[in-house]
């Protein structure tokens, strides 16, 4: 993964952990779902580590939505060995 940036923000009125992931380079086809995994296991340890702590602010705090801007999302096609 080519992470620019990931930005958590946590809305209040739902008390979810939202992300903004700002990817350099995506090859879509052959690694966007472990892209995918490896954000949704980072945003995972966050609203984990925030319960650790302060458990009673962070209580209810849940894993909520994932934005992915992708600078230059490309499929790499493998060629046959000849």
């Amino acid at each position: 993964m080519n992470f620019i940036v990931m930005d958590f923000k946590i809305n209040p009125e739902t008390m979810e952990l939202n992300c903004m992931c700002h990817m350099r380079s995506h090859d879509f086809k052959n690694a966007h779902l472990l892209n995918l995994y490896g954000v949704a296991a980072i945003m995972n340890y966050v609203v984990w580590k925030l319960k650790q702590l302060d458990s009673e602010k962070f209580k209810d705090l849940k894993v909520g939505k994932l934005t992915m801007v992708i600078t230059s999302c490309h499929v790499y096609l493998k060629q046959e060995a000849r």
